[in-house]
């Protein structure tokens, strides 16, 4: 019964991370799709960064299952296949490849988080696990970065037309608030609305000239733009994690969905 049990618990938690890890992909996609990116939708964004912590959560709480070789089916596999699903209808080549390659770096912050966990005499869930969930949110920041790099949406034509409104914003702010205001003799004499118009088509085409010889390079800035704001937002996540996960474990001790076993162990130690 024991046994039956460990194995429903392990399924119960390797599925959480598949369907979150789906639906997490799936949100950073229509977000980019939907928002753009360079929007900021706070709505959007507490549900991705929820989805997040909820994630982080179902990984630790697989952390008993763990052993020589379970934790690479329990953690790594199911996560990157909720990504590949959502990927593959990007691009499937390239997606196959990525997913592969944060598959193998996922597996390796796991592989450090069990050997850290070895050398712990006292099980404290936010040490021994620290290597792997910061490896997680690393994966999740890259799964972000690929959904740009795999996304053909044209970038170099939205950052044109965010220059464009801020410029335009700008030069709105100065007629309204500048010669028209302090010099109504020379307003009289302009065409507000004709010189507007001129100086916002100036600059597109400045901004079109100023980006078409690095649009090729689009791609990669977004995305190196796109890893470096997850990691930020994922650091605020790893600090509510890392406030939380002990009260988690506490709870899942109390519930019995998790139990403590003291065992011996050998320890090697220097001395004169």
């Amino acid at each position: 019964m024991t046994k039956k049990a460990a194995y429903i618990k392990t399924l119960i938690t390797a599925s959480t991370i598949f369907v979150v890890s789906y639906f997490l992909t799936h949100s950073l996609i229509n977000y980019f799709e939907t928002q753009g990116y360079f929007a900021l939708n706070f709505n959007l964004i507490s549900g991705v960064g929820l989805l997040i912590l909820g994630l982080t959560y179902a990984v630790s709480l697989s952390s008993p299952a763990w052993g020589e070789w379970s934790q690479f089916i329990i953690v790594p596999l199911p996560f990157i296949l909720g990504v590949y699903l959502n990927l593959v209808t990007l691009e499937p080549a390239n997606a196959l490849v990525f997913s592969i390659l944060i598959f193998l770096i996922l597996s390796f912050f796991i592989e450090k988080s069990i050997n850290l966990e070895q050398l712990l005499a006292k099980n404290i869930p936010v040490v021994f696990l620290r290597p792997g969930i910061k490896g997680l949110l690393l994966c999740i920041s890259m799964v972000a970065a690929t959904v740009v790099l795999l996304n053909p949406r044209d970038k170099a034509q939205e950052l044109t037309e965010t220059v464009q409104e801020a410029a335009n914003s700008r030069v709105s702010k100065f007629f309204d608030n500048g010669i028209f205001t302090e010099n109504p003799e020379v307003g009289a004499l302009l065409e507000y609305t004709s010189l507007e118009q001129s100086l916002g088509e100036e600059i597109t085409t400045q901004v079109k000239s100023a980006i078409e010889p690095y649009r090729h390079l689009i791609n990669i800035f977004m995305a190196v733009f796109i890893f470096l704001a997850m990691q930020g937002f994922n650091a605020v996540v790893y600090l509510v994690y890392s406030i939380s996960i002990g009260f988690l474990f506490w709870i899942a001790r109390k519930t019995g969905f998790v139990k403590k076993k003291t065992e011996l162990i050998e320890k090697e130690v220097l001395r004169f």
